[in-house]
């Protein structure tokens, strides 16, 4: 995902896991998260999706299973599924930042 945002000019932080997500969010102002919704580890995806949104962060899910998705069918959030292009995902980021600059939030 790193190489299909280069578009965007955005600075990219990686985290391997939900605990290293917890900790970006915890130590950085970031504006939009993109978080894989089955990813490992002992910290799940609704918790790092909880904390951005306690935080004020725009996020974006994504998964490759629709069946074990729970945040992709809410309208808050924008989901992709695996795969998707460069294209769509740089459409979804542009458009969440555009919306966050517009409320103020940017």
């Amino acid at each position: 995902m790193v190489d299909m945002l280069e578009p965007v000019e955005a600075e990219v932080i990686l985290a391997a896991d939900g605990a290293e997500a917890l900790a970006v969010l915890a130590e950085r102002a970031i504006d939009l998260a993109i978080i894989d919704l089955l990813f490992s580890g002992p910290v799940l995806s609704d918790a790092v999706i909880g904390d951005a949104e306690r935080r004020g962060v725009s996020v974006i899910t994504v998964s490759g299973i629709l069946s074990s998705d729970t945040h992709g069918r809410q309208p808050k959030h924008p989901h992709l599924m695996k795969p998707f292009g460069p294209d769509i995902l740089v459409e979804h980021v542009n458009a969440l930042l555009k919306l966050r600059s517009q409320s103020g939030r940017g």
